[in-house]
C-alpha cells in the first residue's frame, strides 16, 4: 500500500509469516525500491513466483509521468526485503501508448499466465474503456487492443484467469451492473453485464452505441449496496471453474457474485466473523486465489487494521484475521473481533484509511503469491 504522506510503497515482509499469515510493518515499513515515483493515489499491480530458492515478484504502478512502468524484485531472504533486478521498463512506452492516451486516474490489474505466454496488463484510456498490454517469451510489450468499447462506470478493475484462453475481466457499469469481458480460445473478448443481461452477443469489437441492456430479459437479483462507485474488485476462479467477483458495498459489507453454469447468481453473506464491516463505505480490496485448490483470500481494513478472509479448500469461509505488524506477535492474528490486538498503531491506521481510499491495496493482495510457495 502506498504511504500518503511520502508516495512510498510498503510491502510485506517477503520472508517471514506469523502464525501462519502474512507479516506486514508499520512502525518501520518495507519501502519497495523504484526510480520512477508511483502517482500519488495512482494504482498498483503486482503478480510474482517462487523459483525453487526465493520469492520473485513483478510490480506495476502507474506513474507520476502517467506511464505505466514495470520492475522485478528477488526476496532476499535475510532481510525479507525486496531487490530489484535490473532496469525498471516504461511498459507503456515501449507499446506505443501516448501518455495522454491513459486515462489519470487508470486502474491497473495483471495476469501472469505463464513463462511462455507472458504477462496480461489491463488499464483504462481516457474514453474510461479498458485496454490491454501485453507481453510474451518472443515479444516485447506490445499493445493489445480494447478489451470493451463500453466505457466503466468507476476505475476498479478485477480480473483472474485459468488458462491462457480463459481470462476474466470485470468492472463496474452503472449504479445497477457490473460488467464482464471474457477472452476465449477463439481470441476474442465476449461481453456480459449481471444482474442484467445484454442484447445480443457483444464483443470487443461491438460499438458502444450497440452495447445495450437487454429490456426483455428480467433480472432474477440485484446487487446489494451497489452505486456503480466501489473503490475496488476482485475476482476468484476456484477448481470447478466457478468465477466469483467481490465488492464492498455502501453498506461497508463484502458481497460475492459467482457465475455457476453460465448464470451468475448472489451468494449470502458470511458472518461477522468471516467477513468483518469494512471502515469505510465502497471501500477498497485485493483478492487472490489458488485456482487447484480453491482457496481464496481477500484483504481490506477493517477495524483500523488490515485483515485477511480465508475462504479454504472445502469452500467455507474461516473467521477472518488482522494480519500481523509485528514479527513477534503473541495471538494478534487469532480473530478479528477477538479485539486482541489493534492492529496497526494509531500512526499507521490513519494512513491505511487514506492509502486504501485511493486504491492502493493491490500489494497487500501480492502478499499471497510470497507465501503460497
Amino acid at each position: 500500500m502506498q504511504d500518503p504522506n511520502s508516495g512510498d510503497i510498503w510491502v510485506n515482509d517477503c520472508a517471514a509469516m506469523n502464525n501462519g499469515n502474512p507479516l506486514f510493518p508499520t512502525d518501520v515499513p518495507i519501502v519497495l525500491p523504484v526510480s520512477t515515483p508511483v502517482k500519488m493515489g495512482g494504482s498498483i499491480a503486482a503478480t510474482g513466483w517462487w523459483d525453487s530458492q526465493k520469492v520473485v515478484t513483478s510490480v506495476f504502478w502507474h506513474s507520476v509521468n502517467g506511464t505505466i512502468v514495470n520492475a522485478i524484485y528477488n526476496c532476499d531472504n535475510e532481510s525479507g526485503t525486496f531487490v530489484r533486478m535490473g532496469p525498471e521498463y516504461v511498459i507503456s512506452e515501449t507499446a506505443n501508448v501516448k501518455n495522454s492516451s491513459i486515462h489519470e486516474n487508470t486502474g491497473l490489474a495483471v495476469e501472469l499466465l505463464g513463462s511462455t505466454a507472458g504477462y496480461r496488463v489491463f488499464y483504462h484510456d481516457n474514453n474510461s474503456q479498458v485496454q490491454e498490454l501485453f507481453y510474451t517469451q518472443k515479444t516485447n510489450w506490445n499493445y493489445g487492443g480494447i478489451v470493451s468499447q463500453d466505457p466503466v462506470a468507476s476505475f476498479a478493475l478485477g480480473t483472474a484467469h485459468s488458462s491462457t484462453d480463459n481470462i476474466t475481466v470485470a468492472f463496474p457499469r452503472s449504479d445497477k451492473d457490473i460488467e464482464v469481458s471474457r477472452f476465449n480460445s477463439d481470441k476474442t473478448w465476449h461481453i456480459s453485464t449481471f444482474p442484467e443481461s445484454l442484447e445480443n452477443s457483444p464483443t470487443n469489437k461491438t460499438d458502444t452505441s450497440k452495447i445495450e441492456i437487454d429490456p426483455k430479459a428480467e433480472a432474477n437479483f440485484t446487487l446489494p449496496a451497489w452505486d456503480g462507485a466501489p473503490s475496488g474488485m476482485g475476482v476468484a476462479i476456484d477448481s470447478t471453474f466457478t468465477r466469483s467477483v467481490f465488492y464492498i458495498g455502501t453498506d461497508r459489507l463484502l458481497h460475492e457474485v459467482s457465475n455457476i453454469n453460465f448464470q451468475w447468481k448472489l451468494y449470502p453473506n458470511q458472518t461477522s466473523e468471516a467477513w468483518p464491516e469494512a471502515d469505510e463505505a465502497n471501500a477498497d480490496l485485493a483478492v487472490t486465489y489458488n485456482f487447484q485448490s480453491s482457496e481464496a483470500w481477500i484483504y481490506y481494513v477493517s477495524g483500523g487494521s488490515l485483515v485477511q478472509a480465508y475462504r479454504g479448500t472445502s469452500g467455507d469461509w474461516s473467521s477472518a484475521v488482522v494480519v500481523s505488524v509485528n514479527s513477534i506477535d503473541d495471538k494478534t492474528t487469532s480473530n478479528v473481533d477477538g479485539k486482541k490486538s489493534s492492529g496497526l498503531s494509531t500512526g499507521a491506521k490513519a494512513g491505511v484509511g487514506v492509502a486504501v481510499s485511493i486504491g492502493v491495496l493491490a500489494i497487500a493482495g501480492l502478499g499471497l503469491f510470497f507465501f503460497l510457495r
